[in-house]
C-alpha cells in the first residue's frame, strides 16, 4: 500500500475559506437545480468548490474541489455526507442556526465541517473522525446535543461523512501539482 500524498497549505486554506462561504453562510448563494438539488459554488484562484445536496429530513449530499488544469477543471478532493438521525422535536430552523454557527468555524486540522468541539448555551457540537482522520482520506461523524436538564443532554442530530483525495493520476498532467505537497508516491 502506498503512502498517501499530503494536501498543500494552499489547498487547505482554500477549503477552509470555501467552508466559511458555504452552507449556512449569509453570503452563500444557493441555486436550485433542475433535478431538485441545491448547489453552492465557491471559486478562488485555480480552485472551485461545489456542494450539492438533496432532501431535508433526512438530507444527503456531496462536495468536491476541482483545480483548473489548462482549460478544464479536474476534481481532486471529494466528500459525501448523509444525515443519520434527527430528533423529531427539533425544528429545522433550530438545527439550521446551530449548523450555520459551527460550519462557519471549520477546524484547520480537518476542515470538513465544524470545529472538533463547540458548546454554546444549551447546544453542544462535536466532530469525530474514524479510521484515518486526515483530510486526504477520512470517515467522520458529527453530532449535536441539547441540554435537557442540569445533568442530562440529548443527542438531537447526527450525520456521517466519508472522503479524501480523488484523481491522483491528474497530478501527472502537471509538473508540480499545486494542491499536493512533495511528490506522489506510487505503491503496490
Amino acid at each position: 500500500m502506498s503512502e498517501l500524498s499530503k494536501l498543500s497549505p494552499s489547498f487547505r486554506d482554500f477549503l477552509i475559506e470555501a467552508k466559511q462561504h458555504g452552507y449556512g453562510s449569509p453570503d452563500a448563494q444557493q441555486t436550485r437545480t433542475e433535478t431538485g438539488s441545491q448547489r453552492i459554488v465557491y471559486q478562488k484562484g485555480p480552485y472551485i468548490y461545489l456542494d450539492s445536496f438533496v432532501g431535508g429530513e433526512p438530507f444527503g449530499g456531496y462536495e468536491h474541489v476541482s483545480v483548473k488544469l489548462g482549460y478544464t477543471y479536474t476534481p481532486i478532493w471529494a466528500m459525501a455526507y448523509y444525515e443519520t438521525h434527527k430528533d423529531p422535536e427539533l425544528a429545522d430552523e433550530e438545527l439550521g442556526k446551530v449548523l450555520s454557527t459551527v460550519l462557519a468555524q471549520p477546524d484547520p486540522s480537518l476542515p470538513i465541517r465544524g470545529p472538533n468541539h463547540w458548546k454554546q448555551g444549551k447546544y453542544e457540537y462535536a466532530l469525530y473522525t474514524e479510521d484515518y482522520g486526515a483530510l486526504e482520506k477520512f470517515t467522520a461523524e458529527e453530532w449535536i446535543a441539547k441540554q435537557v436538564s442540569a445533568r442530562q443532554k440529548k443527542v438531537i442530530y447526527t450525520a456521517r461523512f466519508i472522503g479524501g483525495l480523488v484523481n491522483l493520476d491528474a497530478s501527472s498532467q502537471v509538473i508540480k501539482p499545486n494542491w499536493l505537497e512533495g511528490e506522489l508516491t506510487n505503491g503496490g
